[in-house]
């Protein structure tokens, strides 16, 4: 037991190490600061036009309203940031088609952008090696699918967004309906645990999907979990951080913004430490499983090793021979 617990504590130490290794390899840090930048102008606007679709379809309730508000703002402190753009679209209805325009105009620049840092950051953690230049019609093609994939990636993170609004509207229906009074904190422990399950869905078929290698899925689900694992803590510091050390509620939408931008550039960290884990620890694994094969193939050699001995009397019988030659 003693010997598997340092073979355990031995392999963490060398996945940290490595991980650490790639990170400065790939300058993580840069590589989070650019995305953040891109998804900063992705992200409110994919808010805006999920809440200006649901605003049209569920009407102005108050509670409705508030839900969606609650949903929406999956970044801490943003929620008056939020509750403001709704209470401007609810005084000027003429505004909404004109956001939803320039939520629209924006996604359109910003999450090409963002698709293009992510797709660069994964094939450099799984050391993909970049796309040969070619000519003209290759660089237009490659630019359309970049993009093209950058919609796709916006149109994954909006159905998250309207799956999270469809399943928070059911359990808050349940909730009203139910016989038994269901208590705060087991509604609360039931949207984290769905919210948990989309995440890691997500960050697996990002894993798997982005990187031009295409890992297996088995080898990204794990490191999914665990990235969805470390971002729902890192929401618990900072949302922390915010209400007991400091707030961004002085500076008016401003801090909402600042605030936005903090959580967007810590949460890329995460998750691309996370895909750093994921692919060191396959690589880690692969290695062992290779060095395993090695040695059970290597055994039957040493086997030979008794057989091969069974030459030597040759050997011996032409020394014999010599000798006995006057």
């Amino acid at each position: 037991m003693t010997t598997r617990w340092r073979e355990h504590v031995r392999n963490r130490v060398e996945l940290f190490a490595k991980t650490g290794e790639r990170w400065g390899e790939i300058e993580g840090f840069r590589l989070a600061a650019a995305f953040s930048f891109y998804a900063t102008f992705a992200i409110f606007p994919l808010v805006l036009l999920t809440v200006t679709v649901v605003g049209f379809i569920v009407g102005e309730g108050g509670a409705t309203q508030d839900r969606i508000a609650g949903v929406a703002a999956g970044a801490p402190s943003t929620r008056a940031l939020i509750d403001q753009t709704l209470t401007a679209m609810q005084e000027h209805r003429a505004a909404r088609g004109t956001s939803a325009f320039v939520a629209v105009a924006t996604l359109l620049f910003s999450a090409s952008g963002a698709f293009v840092e992510l797709d660069h950051t994964l094939n450099a953690i799984w050391r993909v090696p970049p796309r040969q230049g070619g000519g003209f019609a290759d660089s237009v093609l490659k630019y359309v699918e970049e993009r093209l994939s950058g919609f796709a990636l916006v149109g994954l993170v909006g159905l998250t967004l309207l799956a999270s609004l469809v399943i928070s509207f059911v359990l808050g229906w349940i909730a009203a309906h139910a016989e038994t009074k269901l208590t705060p904190a087991l509604l609360q422990t039931a949207e984290l645990a769905v919210s948990i399950a989309l995440l890691s869905g997500v960050f697996t078929m990002v894993f798997h999907l982005v990187p031009r290698s295409r890992p297996p899925l088995r080898d990204v689900f794990g490191g999914a979990v665990l990235t969805t694992a470390m971002l729902t803590i890192l929401k618990s510091i900072f949302v922390l951080y915010l209400t007991k050390l400091t707030s961004y509620s002085a500076y008016g939408v401003v801090g909402g913004v600042l605030a936005l931008a903090t959580w967007i550039y810590l949460s890329s960290l995460v998750v691309f430490l996370g895909a750093t884990l994921t692919r060191v620890s396959c690589e880690l694994r692969e290695c062992r499983a290779a060095r395993r094969d090695d040695g059970v193939s290597a055994s039957p050699r040493a086997k030979e090793g008794p057989r091969a001995s069974a030459d030597l009397p040759v050997v011996e019988d032409g020394a014999r021979e010599l000798e006995s030659r006057p």
